[in-house]
């Protein structure tokens, strides 16, 4: 891949991670400092990511996913179902379901919450006319 590529596809995926960062933000109704809380990334990082103003480093990708609770692959996918991220933890759907899994230890809750989000997204993506 020629260098002008490489650029090209860089600056594309950084759009993506501002575009799919503000999305979840907002769905959250999370401010800047909310997600520097959550995170532990400075709000000037975070400021400068969503305006697409610094490539930021993967300790920072890990640690905005670990802290949205997403999977870090999901920030840089441009096909990604931000929707899907609004079913977080908390979110009253989300502890509906926690609610029926009540007994199964939280690992496998947490996994079974994720496998969830991931369908719901999967199923947006691919039957629009349902929705």
């Amino acid at each position: 891949m020629s260098g002008v590529n490489r650029e090209k596809e860089s600056n594309y995926l950084l759009h993506v991670l501002a575009y799919n960062l503000l999305s979840i933000r907002s769905q959250r109704n999370l401010s800047q400092e909310d997600l520097e809380d959550l995170t532990g990334v400075s709000v000037n990082e975070i400021s400068k990511i969503e305006r697409e103003l610094t490539k930021p480093r993967l300790d920072i990708l890990a640690a905005l996913a670990k802290g949205l609770e997403i999977d870090a692959k999901q920030l840089l996918d441009p096909h990604w179902d931000t929707a899907a991220a609004s079913l977080y933890p908390g979110s009253d759907l989300v502890e509906q379901v926690r609610s029926a899994l009540t007994g199964l230890p939280e690992e496998e809750q947490k996994y079974l919450v994720r496998l969830l989000v991931w369908q719901a997204a999967h199923y947006r993506n691919y039957h629009p006319e349902n929705i």
